[in-house]
């Protein structure tokens, strides 16, 4: 799918250790999710017009490429046949790291990487008071959102019972980084408050020379102190300063 829409439509490839895990072309970029969900993350935009065009040439160009090859799509927010055991593991160092932390917290972390999807919405704000505002509106608005698009009414072939599954899947998951964020809306919400909420969510991992490094539990917060255990170690061994 991916070289037939480079080679299609003049998108360009991005490698990782010699596998071609995604493409980019005029600020767009279309990548692999951990279980082979193709994803189109758009180009910054300014209406929504704009958006809902970019989304329907990305869908011409997949469904040309999808029909050479024998592939189809489905718009659903769950795997409805395929079990967890069946999805492929897409080839990124960084969701190996992943995969293994997902088993140390919540139930259902692989269960979102490989058998779920979804659409995100990404907004730019002009100040301060704007983020706020949007972000207020935009977490307020979540259940709204998630019962208007619920779509993942099936599970290993069956119906599943729920209308939105993978909402489900949301409310098993790390409790350090998901679920709703009480703090967002309390007097003093800005900049600073949100960036130390940032600072002290888990890593993954610490991206340098090409490699992803093992940064399970740590937070950045630590890395920026240089008390990041695992990445010190691996620091002393390697004798290059660290790149993000």
């Amino acid at each position: 799918m991916l070289e037939g829409l480079q080679q299609r439509f003049g998108w360009e490839p991005v490698l990782e250790a010699g596998h071609i895990i995604g493409l980019t072309r005029n600020g767009a970029n279309v990548s692999l999710e951990p279980g082979g969900q193709l994803e189109l993350s758009g180009a910054p935009l300014e209406t929504i017009h704009q958006t809902c065009d970019e989304v329907n040439q990305h869908l011409v160009e997949v469904k040309e490429i999808a029909g050479k090859i024998g592939a189809g799509f489905i718009g659903l927010g769950a795997a409805p046949v395929w079990s967890l055991k069946e999805m492929p593991m897409m080839p990124k160092g960084r969701y190996r790291l992943m995969t293994d932390y997902m088993t140390r917290v919540g139930t259902m972390g692989q269960d979102m990487m490989y058998r779920t999807c979804t659409v995100q919405v990404n907004l730019d704000f002009g100040s301060e008071a704007d983020m706020v505002q949007k972000l207020r509106v935009a977490l307020a608005l979540q259940p709204v959102a998630t019962a208007l698009f619920a779509n993942s009414p099936f599970l290993d072939n069956k119906p599943n019972g729920m209308k939105s599954w993978r909402a489900n899947i949301w409310q098993h998951l790390d409790d350090a980084r998901t679920g709703m964020l009480p703090f967002a809306f309390e007097d003093g919400m800005g900049y600073e408050r949100w960036v130390d909420y940032v600072l002290d969510v888990p890593m993954y991992f610490v991206y340098r020379d090409g490699k992803y490094i093992n940064a399970l539990g740590q937070s950045f917060r630590d890395f920026l102190k240089g008390n990041c255990r695992r990445f010190r170690a691996r620091s002393r061994r390697s004798r290059t300063g660290p790149t993000i």
